[in-house]
């Protein structure tokens, strides 16, 4: 086993913790972060939104991915 697993100076694998609560936000926002866990843009949050407005209408299936590909 690697010592820089557990040694507390140097260590191989690293985290970093963003707290989420004192956004105040809903958690279908936190699942659409992105992957460096940094905070939505206004545009990425009304995004978000707007997908989950519109996702009980029959048309709304691939509705999300034509958002971010289109």
């Amino acid at each position: 086993m690697d010592a820089r697993l557990i040694d507390d100076q140097r260590p191989r694998i690293t985290f970093h913790f963003l707290d989420l609560e004192r956004f105040g936000l809903t958690d279908d926002l936190y699942i659409k972060m992105n992957a460096r866990g940094k905070p939505l843009t206004p545009f990425e949050s009304f995004k978000a939104w707007l997908v989950g407005r519109v996702a009980p209408e029959p048309w709304a299936g691939s509705f999300d991915l034509a958002m971010d590909q289109k």
